[in-house]
């Protein structure tokens, strides 16, 4: 038994092993404890292959191999849903969604990150979109959608807030910070940047510590301040080396490379262009090859080589036309001179426009049912889930327990007296006052638990692989942060409970019964005098 044991449990301990040097941003580390995890991925559950190929995405694409992020997202992908593991398959369509972005190959970006976010919301884990929402407001920012952009960067934040992952919330702050420098609106920029510099640097993110200081030395470029950008751009590169993620060290030498042959130092200007385009070729990343040959350009024409500022920029059209516009290709092959060049630029940059527009107007038709779709699963008042989809997803997680022998419990909550608030302070108070506890119950509880609005007064919350001590206590820690509420901040005097009914295990006929038996414990937290918890453990 043993022998069988040994291979599970050893690629358990690499998994752990590598999910923690991953949070210490030691992504070499990681991806070498990963390589010893690989060869036992035949021998494993289907659960732990699933596991094991996520994580390999991950590492892969934090290190910046996008190809072989995507084929192992899509390897984890395939398994959650084998699985029927429909947290997991809405991650990995994030991580593969994330990785065609970086590819630019955004129709399937639009689609996989789409996917990811409207599943979590059925999920009732809105919050985990963070990831999936960075990168589509990367998309719109390339579809030249900069107002759509910043809306979902900022989105991007607060459910990263909301999730309590700054990982999450450094990204999209920096992403957040560094928009707010390309468009040209300085104080945003550098208000943005310092707060993301706030959560990266204690965190030892040396990626995003680099991202930030790269993007203020932009900002001072555009103001003329080129001393105190180059200072930003030289304290830019030891933790872009040492974060191992080689796209932002490129990126950050390819603005170096800009400076220095603005100011005519030749010879280390056209060592920086070239290291940061050998980087971004070996990466795949053809937007970025693209723009380094338009500054490896840039800056040759300003040194006085002509030609060969010729020979990048044609390299800059030629790769652009593959990105966005294959028509394009057999145009530019027969250019000859840099006056057909700025001609056929013209002619692409009308066509990308035209598909820009196409592209912003099904963004505009996607975002439109996706809104009325989340209207219909909403309580309009708090912003919970609604009593009818919160019966469908009961339902589903009281067959998957079932199915799995796993356990579950259910609670009912209830405001006490909730109609004396309402005839003595009025409703409006009422209404601010499920308002609060609605906020309260999203704080306190699980990011895997559920939590709706179940009528009136009362709120269902769900406890997937929770028993019934877990879930008291997660109860019991509910109601008394309700009692220590200020509530005179809402009305003066007001005072205001909850009790609750909680109810475990699956051996009922169906969920109703489950539901049921937390009804009756919420009437006997009542009988016994309001504003406490009752339980009872049910067949399972």
């Amino acid at each position: 038994m043993e022998e069988i044991l040994a291979p599970a449990n050893q690629l358990l301990a690499h998994l752990g092993k590598a999910r923690g040097l991953l949070d210490l941003y030691q992504r070499g580390k990681a991806d070498e404890v990963l390589s010893l995890a690989l060869p036992l991925l035949e021998s494993a559950e289907p659960v732990q292959r699933q596991l094991l190929h996520e994580l390999v995405c991950e590492t892969a694409f934090l290190r910046n191999d996008y190809a072989r992020a995507l084929k192992h997202g899509e390897e984890a992908l395939a398994l959650s849903r084998q699985l029927g593991d429909r947290l997991r398959e809405a991650l990995s369509l994030g991580w593969t969604g994330a990785a065609l972005t970086q590819m630019s190959r955004y129709a399937e970006a639009l689609d996989r990150l789409h996917a990811a976010i409207d599943a979590l919301v059925v999920l009732g884990q809105e919050k985990l979109s963070c990831r999936a929402l960075n990168y589509l407001a990367i998309v719109h920012e390339e579809l030249g959608d900069w107002n759509k952009a910043i809306e979902t960067y900022e989105r991007s934040a607060a459910m990263a807030r909301l999730a309590g992952d700054d990982d999450m919330l450094g990204r999209a702050l920096s992403n957040l910070g560094e928009a707010y420098v390309t468009l040209k609106q300085p104080q945003q920029a550098r208000d943005i940047l310092q707060q993301a510099l706030q959560v990266v640097k204690p965190r030892g993110d040396q990626v995003h510590v680099a991202w930030c200081r790269l993007a203020l030395a932009r900002l001072e470029l555009d103001t003329g301040n080129e001393e105190k950008a180059l200072e930003l751009l030289l304290a830019a590169v030891p933790p872009a080396e040492a974060s191992g993620a080689a796209r932002t060290l490129a990126e950050v030498l390819s603005v170096l490379g800009a400076l220095r042959a603005k100011r005519g130092e030749r010879e280390v200007a056209l060592q920086f262009l070239s290291r940061s385009l050998n980087i971004f070729r070996d990466l795949g990343v053809q937007r970025e090859v693209f723009r380094t040959h338009l500054v490896f350009s840039e800056a040759l024409e300003r040194l006085g080589d002509f030609k060969e500022a010729l020979t990048h920029h044609k390299a800059y059209a030629r790769i652009r036309a593959e990105v966005v516009d294959d028509v394009a290709r057999a145009q530019l092959a027969s250019l000859t001179s840099r006056h057909e060049l700025e001609q056929s630029k013209a002619s692409q940059e009308i066509e990308r426009l035209r598909n820009v527009d196409l592209a912003a107007a099904n963004l505009r038709l996607a975002d439109q049912a996706r809104e009325l779709g989340e209207l219909s699963r909403r309580d309009g008042l708090t912003g919970l889930l609604n009593r009818r989809h919160l019966d469908e997803r009961l339902a589903e997680e009281f067959d998957r327990a079932r199915r799995y022998g796993a356990p579950l419990s259910v609670a009912l909550a209830d405001v006490d007296l909730f109609k004396a608030v309402n005839d003595i302070h009025s409703h409006a108070v009422g209404d601010e006052v499920l308002r609060r506890i609605a906020g309260q119950l999203v704080t306190v509880l699980r990011k895997v638990d559920l939590v709706a609005r179940y009528g009136g007064e009362e709120f269902a919350l769900v406890f997937p692989e929770t028993q019934l001590p877990q879930a008291l206590i997660a109860c019991e820690k509910l109601r008394a942060t309700i009692e220590r509420t200020e509530w005179t901040e809402v009305a003066p005097a007001l005072r205001v409970t909850v009790s609750v009914g909680v109810a475990s295990g699956t051996g009922f006929t169906s969920w109703e019964g489950l539901l049921a038996a937390a009804d009756a414990q919420l009437y006997e937290a009542k009988r016994r005098g309001r504003n406490q918890v009752s339980g009872s453990a049910c067949p399972v």
